[in-house]
């Protein structure tokens, strides 16, 4: 079984390294120039040979893949999740490019080349995946009898255990259900109880249980085991993970010991924490550079002229962990109440509130005023997208107050967030909507993917054209 899984991964990738080669090279004769493809040699690139070009690409595209899991339990995997997972490992692949335009400055690899690599590889990866299941669908009815199998558990486990083996064509022929519950005894997919299984795996010639009960005892386990290895049937267990609402979570070996880790939130993982930190300088460089670099001067010039004083606002808030951090944005207040906003006391911002300038009310309008905490993100301290931070007294007095909410400081505070888009933000007496908002803060964090911050990010751009009318 380990090596028929070996080879159906080695397959897999091959056929993609393959649709990689093939996407560099009809890129290279479409985005064809008098400096792209020298005509004395039709295989490089003016001072780049093609050949180390897919290497590199071969490369990342290995180490990607194996960081997204695209060739894990490729029997079991939806067409919708190895989809999102190829447009993954495919960004890296243009990021990968991109870098090499400029880091290197090869002529060769132009706009159109890019745009042109990315189309086709695309076509060619999606094409190579399909082809490949359909010809392992095809050997398997040809070639490959259907192993039998039973699962052990008709609850609610069992049947979406049921579910994924008949929808899948994954080779399993399932020929029914072991339950000892008297109210699924009616159904005609159940064989027989427990106590049953040793003459139902003898009748029916079965060759793997999967094993689904949600409540079960070791000696009835073991049990179930013993009979299986007595008739050389292979045992799946499956761990009853969903009942307990776990969403993220992962298989490791203690030694020899099998555990199941838990944790709060996908950026737990190195790997994705490395990836939003790149995603978060990405972003921050390329408004730096496009946008901040003549847009933040502009600013400053405006607020000299309309409100007289100290042009940043600084107030500790709570970072990642709970640590606190110096936290900047444009003033938007007068100087003298701000002074007062700052002793040790909750002053919430209200609907006009007399506090807040002209000035300040047009870049609160259009969040302008937290363009300084991009220098925050920088230094590591707040991503682009995360849960908003609270001022420090505040975050003690919600803290006590409300439900959940030291979750949002097992990642590092944004500067906009998916409780902003949906309308929660800002500081309110509302104990409902401040739930609200940490209850929609803390869904954010179960449920990350860059494309969600890509969303948030879009979304938040969109508010500073048309306004928030949560913004005061």
């Amino acid at each position: 079984m380990r090596t028929r899984t070996q080879l159906i991964y080695l397959l897999y990738l091959s056929v993609d390294l393959i649709a990689i080669l093939l996407a560099l090279l009809f890129s290279a004769i479409f985005s064809i120039s008098p400096y792209v493809i020298p005509y004395s040699n039709p295989y490089t690139f003016a001072s780049l040979e093609i050949r180390n070009i897919y290497l590199l690409l071969a490369i990342v595209w290995y180490f990607s893949a194996r960081s997204t899991g695209l060739y894990d339990n490729p029997r079991f995997k939806l067409y919708s999740i190895d989809g999102y997972n190829i447009l993954k490992n495919i960004f890296f692949q243009i990021v990968c490019l991109m870098l090499v335009f400029f880091i290197i400055k090869e002529r060769a690899l132009t706009r159109t080349f890019i745009i042109v690599y990315f189309t086709i590889v695309t076509i060619f990866i999606f094409l190579g995946k399909i082809s490949v299941r359909l010809l392992l669908r095809i050997f398997r009815e040809k070639f490959v009898d259907s192993s039998r199998v039973i699962i052990i558990g008709a609850n609610e486990l069992g049947r979406n255990v049921y579910d994924k083996l008949c929808n899948n064509s994954v080779g399993y022929n399932v020929i029914g259900f072991i339950d000892d519950a008297p109210d699924s005894m009616n159904d005609k997919n159940i064989l027989g109880s427990v106590s049953d299984i040793e003459t139902i795996i003898s009748k029916e010639s079965i060759e793997i249980a999967f094993v689904a009960l949600s409540k079960i005892d070791m000696e009835t386990l073991e049990n179930i085991i013993e009979i299986c290895r007595k008739h050389i049937v292979e045992v799946k267990i499956i761990p009853d993970v969903a009942s307990y609402y776990l969403r993220n979570f992962k298989y490791s070996l203690l030694a020899d010991i099998p555990v199941v880790s838990v944790s709060i939130d996908k950026l737990a993982e190195p790997y994705w924490r490395v990836v939003k930190r790149i995603f978060d300088i990405c972003i921050t460089l390329f408004l730096t550079i496009i946008i901040f670099s003549w847009f933040i001067p502009l600013i400053i010039i405006i607020q000299k002229i309309f409100n007289p004083g100290p042009i940043y606002y600084k107030s500790e808030r709570w970072g990642k962990g709970g640590k606190p951090i110096s936290v900047y944005k444009f003033r938007t207040m007068k100087q003298y109440d701000l002074e007062k906003t700052n002793e040790k006391r909750i002053v919430p911002t209200e609907i006009n509130d007399p506090r807040i300038t002209k000035l300040g009310k047009i870049l609160r309008k259009t969040s302008l005023d937290e363009l300084p905490q991009f220098f925050n993100v920088l230094k590591g301290e707040m991503s682009v997208v995360g849960p908003r931070p609270f001022d420090i007294n505040e975050a003690i007095l919600m803290k006590q107050i409300l439900g959940n909410y030291m979750i949002r400081y097992y990642v590092k505070p944004g500067i906009t967030g998916w409780a902003q888009i949906n309308g929660y933000r800002g500081g309110t007496r509302d104990l409902v909507k401040m739930q609200k908002r940490i209850d929609t803060d803390n869904w954010y964090m179960h449920n990350w993917t860059i494309g969600l911050d890509i969303q948030i990010i879009f979304y938040t751009i969109l508010k500073f054209f048309t306004g928030d009318n949560n913004a005061y």
